[in-house]
């Protein structure tokens, strides 16, 4: 493959486009048996070995149940015969307007909608539905009825299978529908969590109003509905939903010859297979592109058994690599982490006196879907002794490039980048200006990708309920000489390997700087005192610029209820990027200690939900200034119940410049302590937060005077409060959401607060962040400064430091 083929080689253009791929239905591609045959674009000492009925493709990891290479095509045979039989026609189709990246047309056939977890049905119902003709449409189990009910409304299917554990969400999607009439008639089939396919003994579900599935499996054999290979190009096999980062999921339409296409190409460039049968793990989504195309397809057509498991979990994920002798492993790149970090992986990790360990069955790993920093990949290539090879894909493009070779030299001279694009597969990177040239090698801007796997448009809204179909998505992702629009930026070097940087929309614009989150991940992931990173920019309106403000994963979590110990964490993580990263990169916008970075199945990072959600800032009420004469009534507190409007999460400990560590962590409460550390002082909270006292009775006073009479803290209240107005106090929660029966606390910041009248370039304005306990991504116990300044103090050593 000519690694630059435009005229100037110069210019940032990779990659080669194909000059033939058989068309067919992916179906009959699967089971020709592709990489055996005689073929010109499979490299010769990368075919497999016939592949014999017998061969087991997918075992449950759990009970050891197989699926074997005949059966998966029986059934799927079956299938789509049962598909058939309910009176399903695949050629009612509706078309599209031509597109660059298919001028013949979309074509999308009735809808067969898939909502299942990774197991052994899955396989046959999906190449089922591409043998029936029909167009299958995949969807993640996790998905809320909100989420559901807008792929019913846009999707439209004819066909509903979905597992017992997500029916109630299916249900609740359907009850949602304007057009009731129409759902009411689709068929629902569903897939039990014990399903025990493929045994002949296997019980059928009984939930009412649905049917098992298994009820395919009894349909009389019907002649299939074979279309031209010639139209494999434009028959949409499989409708994928992109991850929603930035606002609902968009249908992406991919071709029966996209799905054919990406699967050779990736075989092409499987540098890992030695010509030993292959062992893969089935954890990653088969909804997802990663797993439909890296596994499951890449399963079948290869004769790789694929150990399946509904849902990832490390150490089940450790059991199985010696138990099962597995050779490859695909992943998200949290589970990268993990394999770096995590101590329960120390004892597999552990060599014998021949030097071999629990993973010495792994030739090498790849992941995708999300930004890996390198040191994570040399920390799991010291640690496990296998490399993590990055690849690059979307469900719009499929897989993009991938790095080679499975060496330590190897790894280290393609340290920072994603590989050369996959066989037939060209990139360029241009201006993120939008103009049309070329950008020179190493310049980075937006990567374009071109190949036979690109999608054929997105899924218009209401356009299979009868609407006009409106292209303009379509129109703006797609060039008109067919160059998708990833949004990624990058750039290519000389040899041709692609290098990302981050999202277009994800930079963070500091003053006329833009900043690349995922190179401050990667910088703060490289510390031994961090096991996981996220980096957001937020808005300060005061300076009319974004800062960066990083959520960290302490690698000790113990520190998540130790309030001093994150303080001192604060100020090293502070330093440590001070002393790695240009000014205009430092952590302006805090630290936030959490237990967990929100991340969607494939691994992205899910910073809209950090945006939304990770820190509220609580709005200032007024205290006394009498009050701060004696010390004792500067530790004055009072316990009472409240709830904070305008706050999503709640929970953290927050420790007061004032007061560090608290002095109150002895007090009874339910949960534990949640903490939190300031890496400096914040600034003013945005006004609009309202604290209202909920119900419930309040309770007595606390005091934590020197003397302790009760009467002494009850007149000191009643004398600061005649002198309140204009002055400001602290509310912190010590644990849990408020709203739940926990205690809220009222921590005087007096002498701040009247400082800050006074000086308020020297003190700044105070304020507190909250977050919270376990919402439904997973953050909770975050803590924050807003925004510290590197020379320490205020507004204004944020602003002598520009």
């Amino acid at each position: 493959m000519a690694v630059v083929t435009s005229r100037n080689s110069a210019e940032a253009h990779s990659g080669t486009a194909p000059s033939h791929f058989p068309l067919r239905n992916t179906f009959d591609w699967c089971f020709s048996q592709p990489f055996v045959a005689e073929s010109d674009f499979i490299p010769a000492a990368r075919r497999v070995p016939q592949i014999e009925d017998s061969r087991p493709i997918f075992v449950d990891n759990k009970t050891d149940r197989a699926l074997t290479y005949g059966q998966i095509r029986r059934d799927a045979h079956a299938v789509a015969s049962g598909l058939l039989g309910l009176g399903l026609d695949p050629n009612a189709i509706h078309k599209l307007p031509p597109t660059p990246t298919c001028p013949g047309g979309p074509e999308i056939t009735p809808v067969v909608l898939i909502q299942l977890p990774n197991g052994l049905p899955i396989a046959p119902i999906l190449l089922g539905t591409f043998a029936s003709g029909l167009t299958a449409t995949l969807v993640s189990p996790a998905l809320t009825s909100d989420e559901i009910a807008w792929i019913l409304q846009n999707a439209r299917p004819k066909v509903i299978i979905t597992a017992t554990a997500t029916l109630k969400a299916m249900r609740g999607a359907l009850e949602k529908q304007q057009d009731a009439a129409y759902f009411s008639t689709v068929p629902i089939y569903t897939v039990d969590a014990e399903d025990q396919y493929p045994l002949p003994s296997a019980k059928k579900s009984t939930n009412p109003g649905t049917r098992d599935w298994k009820d395919f499996l009894e349909s009389p054999p019907r002649p299939r509905v074979r279309f031209a290979d010639k139209d494999a190009p434009t028959r949409t096999a499989v409708i994928l939903w992109s991850s929603g980062t930035s606002g609902r999921s968009k249908g992406v339409l991919l071709s029966h010859h996209a799905l054919n296409f990406s699967t050779g190409s990736l075989w092409h460039d499987a540098d890992f297979y030695n010509g030993q049968p292959q062992r893969w793990l089935g954890y990653v989504p088969f909804y997802h592109v990663f797993g439909l195309q890296n596994v499951m397809l890449q399963a079948v057509c290869s004769g790789s058994t694929v150990y399946t498991m509904q849902a990832f979990s490390l150490d089940g994920m450790l059991a199985a690599i010696p138990q099962r002798r597995i050779t490859y492993l695909q992943m998200a790149p949290p589970i990268a982490v993990m394999l770096a970090k995590a101590p329960n992986v120390e004892p597999y990790a552990r060599r014998d006196a021949h030097g071999r360990n629990a993973f010495s069955s792994v030739v090498a790993a790849v992941t995708g879907g999300a930004p890996l920093g390198h040191e994570v990949v040399v920390e799991v290539y010291k640690r496990c002794g296998f490399r993590i090879r990055l690849g690059y894909g979307l469900s719009e493009t499929c897989s993009t490039s991938l790095q080679r070779g499975c060496s330590e030299a190897e790894m280290h001279a393609a340290a920072g980048d994603t590989g050369r694009p996959h066989w037939g597969v060209e990139l360029k990177v241009v201006p993120v200006d939008g103009s049309a040239e070329i950008c020179a090698l190493d310049v980075e801007g937006e990567i374009l990708v071109r190949a036979p796997s690109i999608m054929t448009s997105y899924l218009p809204i209401g356009f299979l309920s009868g609407a006009k179909p409106d292209m303009s998505v379509t129109v703006e992702a797609v060039t008109p000489d067919g160059w998708f629009r990833t949004g990624d930026v990058g750039a290519l070097n000389a040899a041709g390997h692609l290098r990302i940087t981050d999202r277009l929309k994800e930079l963070i614009k500091v003053r006329a700087y833009q900043v690349a989150p995922a190179e401050l991940e990667a910088v703060l992931c490289s510390s031994e005192a961090v096991a996981d990173a996220g980096v957001i920019g937020v808005y300060d309106e005061s300076e009319a610029t974004e800062w960066p403000r990083a959520f960290v994963v302490p690698r000790d979590t113990a520190k998540l209820k130790d309030s001093e110990a994150l303080e001192v964490l604060g100020q090293e993580l502070r330093g440590y990027m001070e002393e790695r990263t240009a000014k205009y990169k430092w952590l302006v916008g805090g630290v936030v200690f959490v237990e967990q970075i929100p991340k969607s199945p494939s691994g992205k990072i899910l910073r809209r939900v950090m945006k939304d959600k990770g820190v509220h800032t609580i709005q200032f009420v007024a205290i006394s200034i009498l009050a701060i004469a004696p010390r004792y009534l500067l530790q004055l507190r009072f316990w009472r119940r409240a709830r904070l409007q305008n706050a999503n999460q709640l929970g953290s400990h927050l420790t007061s410049p004032m007061a560090s560590p608290p002095s109150d962590t002895d007090t009874p409460h339910p949960g534990d302590h949640h903490t939190s550390a300031y890496s400096s002082l914040i600034q003013t909270p945005a006004a609009g937060t309202v604290i209202v006292p909920s119900p419930g009775p309040r309770k007595t006073l606390g005091i934590l005077s020197f003397w302790n009479p009760a009467w002494n803290a009850w007149v000191s209240l009643f004398t600061g409060a005649a002198f309140a107005v204009g002055h400001h106090a602290f509310y912190s929660s010590l644990d849990g959401l408020p709203s739940g029966g926990h205690p809220q606390m009222l921590r005087y910041g007096t002498l701040l607060a009247f400082l800050s009248k006074f000086f308020p370039d020297v003190v700044g304005d105070f304020g507190v962040s909250a977050a919270g306990a376990d919402d439904d991504c997973g953050m909770s116990s975050c803590t924050t400064s807003k925004n510290y300044s590197p020379s320490g103090g205020g507004k204004k050593g944020a602003k002598g430091n520009k």
